[in-house]
């Protein structure tokens, strides 16, 4: 399962903004659970983020979205963002990975 999270911040809200993402990541990282993934982008405007969100099944999804830092960040995300954010899953058509 891939999911594709769009959104845009005030200028003044990216350094914010960046912190609340290296501190979700880290916390999903020390999880240790490899049944999802979570990469964060900046897009060259350098005030709108994009997200890939993989996980391996539909338990997986929800083991992520139980980790105690999941409610904070995505809360703080609606607050700060002044577009989106848009969350889109993807199918797979097909990749040059395994």
């Amino acid at each position: 399962m891939d999911f594709l999270i769009e959104y845009r911040v005030p200028a003044d809200k990216v350094a914010v903004q960046e912190v609340a993402v290296r501190d979700f990541i880290s916390a999903v990282k020390a999880s240790n659970d490899a049944g999802y993934r979570y990469t964060s982008f900046k897009k060259p405007d350098g005030v709108s983020f994009v997200y890939h969100a993989w996980m391996v099944d539909e338990e997986a999804q929800k083991r992520f979205q139980s980790l105690p830092e999941f409610k904070p960040f995505a809360e703080g995300l609606k607050a700060r963002a002044e577009q989106g954010p848009e969350a889109s899953k993807l199918d797979l058509v097909t990749t040059s990975g395994d």
